[in-house]
């Protein structure tokens, strides 16, 4: 988890598929310094974790290896896209874990990530990921809005 957080984005050679050329920020987002320069760390939890109620109305980061597919949500009568959802699923199970809802302008920044997941649930593919949100309890799953791009790291497995 620590090696995705602290990544700097950049171009890479090889069969990489990390690659985001809109944003050329690091991905630093666990470390707050307050005023005294104290560094302090968001708490973090795995996907697979049996307790992800525990303080759930607090800011975490979220992080395991799990299946993913991207859902585009078209309201009727209209051809705009209006939200994008990334369905985390159990990598082995293939039951949903959370949906990340984010907006078509917050897609734009992670566009050349976010092309090469598969938009159908039977083709959904394993990626290691880690994401800093809000987590909301739903009927049969959890949900979350991603504010910011910079607030997420996938990584496809090899």
């Amino acid at each position: 988890m620590n090696k995705m957080l602290k990544s700097i984005n950049k171009k890479e050679v090889g069969n990489s598929e990390k690659i985001n050329t809109k944003t050329k920020s690091t991905k630093d987002f666990f470390t707050i310094t307050t005023t005294g320069n104290k560094k302090k760390y968001l708490p973090h939890k795995s996907l697979y974790s049996n307790n992800l109620d525990d303080e759930i109305d607090v800011t975490k980061i979220y992080y395991g290896k799990c299946a993913v597919y991207l859902y585009k949500y078209i309201a009727k009568d209209e051809k705009e896209v209006k939200a994008y959802y990334l369905k985390i699923l159990h990598s082995e199970t293939k039951k949903q874990i959370c949906d990340i809802s984010r907006s078509p302008y917050i897609y734009k920044y992670l566009e050349d990530i976010l092309a090469l997941i598969p938009t159908d649930k039977k083709d959904a593919r394993n990626y290691y990921l880690c994401f800093a949100v809000r987590m909301e309890k739903k009927d049969y799953s959890y949900n979350c809005r991603l504010k910011d791009s910079r607030l997420i790291e996938l990584e496809r497995e090899l």
